[in-house]
């Protein structure tokens, strides 16, 4: 049996400066213009969990743009895929506290 510790896990927060340039070098993203910042979970490197926020930390669910509406043909949900990969390689620690479950992330 294993043991599952704090560092297993890993929530970053793709912050709205970020999510804003990767959007401008993206443009068939297909996130929805609601999308203020995203929350993501990793357990071991593998994605568990995500919330869509708006400016109000309201989650949106899975709130994403049709194909149809920006005129692309790619693979619905690549783009949120390839910016959870960027996140959990370039994320930075903004707090490491011990009495803290976990750190705090931010991409």
């Amino acid at each position: 049996m294993t043991t599952t510790t704090a560092t297993d896990f890993k929530i970053i927060s793709i912050e709205p400066e970020t999510l804003g340039r990767f959007k401008q070098s993206w443009p068939c993203h297909d996130i929805h213009p609601d999308v203020d910042h995203i929350v993501v979970a990793f357990h071991d490197g593998d994605l568990i969990d995500y919330d869509l926020l708006d400016g109000d930390d309201n989650p949106l669910g899975s709130r994403t743009n049709t194909h149809v509406e920006y005129g692309c043909d790619t693979d619905e949900g690549s783009a949120l895929s390839a910016l959870f990969d960027d996140a959990l390689a370039n994320y930075r620690v903004v707090l490491d506290n011990p009495e803290l479950i976990g750190q705090i992330l931010e991409y």
